[in-house]
């Protein structure tokens, strides 16, 4: 999806930005979450999120990461959107939504943003706030501070559902024996 819209031009972002696609991804995976399972609009809201996973997965590079602009190959790996792909994708296969073969897309995901967190615990490689921009050496020359607010919070998130992933594979596991 493009990054936002112009609203007073009355025209769309020219560029799809990584932390926006990001966050559009957790939003579905969330109100699918808190939506009763006989919602009129669930299986639309289920629809669209399996088409922005496999688009999503086809732009995840072999390192595991996504670029700050996904389509863009040349652009620098960023964590923040990553984490929240890596999130969704394994609150979507837990909860049932998408299907567990992609769960490899989170666990590939999460072992690389986990290289973009230092031996203290920094946060590595976050794009700082980001307007709509014109060019994509915009979004190429974004700072990446180290700790910007965008990146903890989902790394963490997306830790917590790979160990809810795994914890409630080892209780089955267990069950079956």
């Amino acid at each position: 999806w493009f990054h936002a819209a112009h609203v007073a031009k009355g025209e769309r972002a020219h560029f799809k930005w990584g932390r926006a696609n990001g966050w559009a991804m957790v939003t579905m995976v969330e109100v699918l979450s808190a939506m009763p399972e006989n919602h009129k609009d669930r299986a639309a809201i289920l629809e669209v999120l399996r088409k922005m996973v496999a688009g999503v997965k086809a732009l995840q590079r072999p390192n595991g990461m996504w670029g700050q602009v996904p389509t863009e190959a040349d652009m620098w790996d960023e964590t923040s959107s990553t984490a929240m792909f890596a999130y969704s994708i394994a609150r979507g296969v837990r909860r049932g939504y998408l299907p567990k073969e992609d769960l490899q897309v989170a666990t590939k995901a999460f072992a690389a943003v986990m290289r973009h967190v230092a031996p203290n615990g920094d946060i590595l490689e976050v794009s700082e706030g980001t307007g709509i921009g014109e060019n994509l050496d915009y979004y190429r020359n974004r700072r990446r501070p180290v700790n910007d607010h965008h990146g903890p919070g989902i790394v963490m998130m997306a830790a917590a559902e790979l160990l809810e992933v795994e914890r409630e594979g080892a209780a089955s596991d267990k069950a079956r024996k």
